[in-house]
């Protein structure tokens, strides 16, 4: 991202925190046109996204550190007798639910690397 100019840089931090191209265009002092173009510009997108992935990748990572007090307190709401039955119901059909995610998250992951393994084999 070094070789985008300082209003390039400006937009791509405006841009990722900002709702609307032209709320970006506004935090950077640059016009939502001058804001369009860039977007448009290969460089300039790539660079974007990669700031966006970077972003996504640290809230994810603050996500999961926070896992096992969500499971923890999922698993202490649905066993804990005084709270309503609603709560309860709904705390054991979270679990059941993410469970059966990280099921198939990781019998598909099992399966793709298969596959790349299979490709790269049939490639050599």
């Amino acid at each position: 991202m070094s070789e985008l100019s300082d209003r390039q840089l400006r937009a791509v931090e405006a841009l990722l925190v900002s709702s609307s191209v032209e709320d970006a265009a506004r935090r950077s002092g640059l016009s939502a046109r001058t804001v369009h173009r860039y977007l448009s510009s290969g460089e300039f997108a790539d660079a974007f996204r990669e700031r966006l992935r970077t972003r996504v990748d640290l809230a994810s990572a603050r996500l999961q550190s926070a896992t096992g007090d969500a499971v923890e307190c999922l698993v202490e709401v649905m066993n804990d007798q005084s709270a309503s039955h609603g709560v309860r119901t709904r705390a054991a059909v979270s679990v059941i639910e993410l469970s059966w995610r990280w099921l198939e998250t990781n019998e598909f992951e099992d399966r793709l690397s298969a596959l790349e393994q299979r490709i790269l084999a049939e490639a050599r």
